[in-house]
């Protein structure tokens, strides 16, 4: 059953990457498809804690993976935050990482509240993780 069920998850994985890859290629929001694939690969990984006996696990990666999707569908359509990852460039992952290093800091020195009335944005599922 374990074998099965970590299959199960590589093959999720697998195409997650796959999905990955034509997004990133294409002329779309690359850096919404990064956040939006370790997005999908947590899921699929929460789905594998359930059936290795781990439900708490599963619960805490779920909600780990629900504030990502949040925080990228809040921020979409902030020109500023736009950054220019080039898919497959050494560093542009790691220049991603770093951008968003940069937001959380952004967001715990100025507060949700006068960063969402700054920028026009509800951030009040925030209080929510």
């Amino acid at each position: 059953k374990i074998m099965t069920d970590v299959a199960k998850f590589l093959v999720i994985f697998n195409k997650a990457l796959d999905k990955f890859r034509n997004i990133c290629n294409s002329a779309r929001n690359k850096d919404a498809a990064v956040l939006n694939t370790i997005g999908d690969i947590m899921e699929s990984l929460s789905a594998l804690f359930v059936a290795l006996g781990m439900e708490q696990k599963s619960k805490d990666i779920m909600k780990q993976g629900d504030f990502l999707r949040k925080i990228v569908d809040a921020f979409r359509d902030i020109d500023e935050l736009k950054s220019s990852l080039e898919c497959g460039t050494n560093g542009a992952y790691e220049n991603l990482a770093l951008t968003l290093d940069d937001l959380a800091e952004i967001v715990l020195s100025a507060g949700t509240q006068a960063l969402s009335k700054e920028l026009g944005i509800d951030l009040d599922f925030i209080k929510d993780f």
